[in-house]
């Protein structure tokens, strides 16, 4: 799956890029596990 190198301006992230190949579930799916990872570490945290 080679893509044109075009998409590289500065330092681009490569999920954005993974986000463009993948259909946009799996991204809204891989945002909704890192917010509740984060959730559960900051209730951790106050605990």
């Amino acid at each position: 799956m080679s893509l044109p190198c075009h998409k590289h301006k500065g330092g681009g992230i490569d999920m954005e890029h993974v986000e463009m190949v993948q259909p946009s579930t799996l991204g809204v799916v891989g945002r909704t596990l890192v917010f509740s990872l984060l959730a559960l570490g900051f209730t951790f945290m106050l605990l």
